[in-house]
């Protein structure tokens, strides 16, 4: 949420400024913006900032530009600065398209090397052993994956390369030669195991925002509505290439990226090995296997604080469990840990428990007591998520615009008008109401995956009534 009312800690800004360009300088710094607003809201700006100057050298296409992160200072001078390079490559250009001159048409064009390209090959030695099998881009054998929401299959292919698909999964595996295969990923959760084979194995999985590319490693992505919102890596390395900024990120093993931010991250300390996802086991024992976990990890460690035990039950699958204990904690903390419990409570009821009514009271609770609270923006959007889920969209568009006239610099603004936009259009018929939201959500961040699903929404739209 931000604040503008209330400024940052004079002597945090460095390493605000640091952490936004991805350097994390002060270890305790994250912990002080979940109870600073005046720290928290100016981080939010240099984020916002970091990716308009990493929109701009993505537009360029020179990777001279996408320097490694430091911490600095940034100030709208970078803005121009950016500017500045971009006109700097296109007189460049234009000085060698002259002095080449009509001598040059008939020799050969190199092209120059992008971050793609070069992330592709990053590792590899110049061996003869190291080079990736060249195939024809032509599918030898296809191959569709589909799983309901309690379904799981895993499913071998030739060379050794396994594919487990969970979550209503839905995908279609390509083969284009002998060590070469694609995938497109619609839906679910899919763990690949590639194995390393000599030469290497290649393995793309993709959907309509992002391509990810990988040669012998152990990871993870998961997708939703085709488009893929996170990447993680137990083995090896992968390359992750947005296809809408043509920005790229190496995800390395341990490491999880968010494609909503592009931000490449530690994996979280309780996250599942990603081997597990091969073992098939009856949904009744995963739940009783979850649970021993979860009742002997709270068992071990005595000194846990209320808050924690719950999170150890939510992280050992016991949702219902974990939904209760936060409640309790929540009567015996204060402050911002009684605002996480709450919040946490009422988003596993919606998430996990699949029960809008609970996610609604106990979102409605929160706002209540907190109506300018670190989560509030978080639990508007959570309540009109629940009266969808319980097909009460009158409610949640209420909601929705209550939360767009409290919040009008709200962090959830985009997310806010998508959901109208696909409730007027979707729910009611009424494109002509939806068309400013989704125009909004298209406008505000053009290249990201919700300006994707309102285009796409806003197609239907003109479909519809041309």
């Amino acid at each position: 949420m931000r604040d503008v009312t209330k400024k940052p800690c004079p002597g945090r800004l460095e390493a605000i400024e640091g952490l936004a360009s991805g350097v994390d300088t002060d270890p305790g710094l994250r912990e002080h913006l979940l109870v600073c607003p005046g720290c928290n809201a100016y981080y939010r700006e240099q984020r916002r900032l970091e990716e308009l100057i990493k929109e701009t050298a993505g537009a360029l296409g020179n990777p001279l530009l996408h320097g490694h992160p430091r911490p600095r200072r940034i100030r709208t001078m970078r803005v121009a600065a950016a500017g500045t390079a971009l006109a700097a490559v296109l007189v460049a250009a234009i000085s060698a398209a002259i002095v080449l001159g009509p001598e040059s048409k008939d020799q050969p064009v190199q092209e120059t090397p992008t971050m793609a390209s070069l992330g592709e090959n990053e590792g590899s030695s110049t061996g003869p052993e190291a080079d990736v099998e060249t195939q024809p881009a032509v599918v030898v054998e296809s191959t569709p994956l589909a799983t309901t929401e309690d379904e799981h299959v895993v499913q071998s292919f030739e060379g050794g390369l396994r594919l487990s698909l969970s979550g209503s999964g839905k995908a279609i595996v390509e083969k284009l030669g002998q060590r070469s295969y694609r995938i497109r990923l619609d839906d679910g959760l899919l763990v690949a195991d590639v194995p390393e084979t000599t030469p290497r194995m290649h393995l793309t999985v993709e959907a309509d925002n992002i391509r990810v590319s990988v040669k012998g490693t152990l990871f993870a992505v998961r997708a939703r509505d085709r488009l893929i919102t996170d990447v993680s890596v137990e083995r090896g390395a992968v390359e992750v290439l947005s296809k809408l900024s043509n920005e790229s990120r190496m995800v390395r093993a341990g490491e999880a990226l968010s494609v909503e931010t592009l931000m490449v991250k530690a994996l979280a300390e309780d996250a599942l090995p990603l081997h597990a996802s091969f073992v098939i086991v009856e949904p009744g024992e995963k739940a009783k296997i979850a649970g021993e976990a979860a009742r002997t990890k709270v068992a071990s460690k005595k000194k846990l604080s209320a808050y924690e035990q719950a999170m150890a039950l939510r992280a050992g699958g016991m949702y219902e469990e974990a939904v209760d204990a936060f409640l309790d904690a929540s009567k015996s903390t204060t402050g911002l840990e009684r605002e996480r419990c709450l919040y946490q409570a009422a988003s596993l009821s919606l998430s996990k428990l699949d029960n809008p009514e609970k996610a609604v009271l106990l979102s409605q609770s929160y706002t209540a007591q907190y109506p300018k609270g670190f989560y509030s923006e978080d639990a508007y959007i959570l309540q009109a998520r629940a009266h969808m889920k319980g097909k009460e969209f009158e409610k949640a568009r209420a909601v929705l615009m209550s939360y767009i006239d409290s919040y009008p610099q709200g962090s959830q603004q985009e997310l806010a008008h998508l959901l109208l936009g696909k409730i007027f259009a979707t729910t009611y018929g009424n494109c002509k109401a939806a068309v400013p939201h989704l125009e909004f959500v298209v406008s505000d961040n053009p290249t990201g995956a919700r300006a994707l699903q309102a285009q796409k929404i806003l197609d239907y739209c003109e479909k519809k009534n041309p």
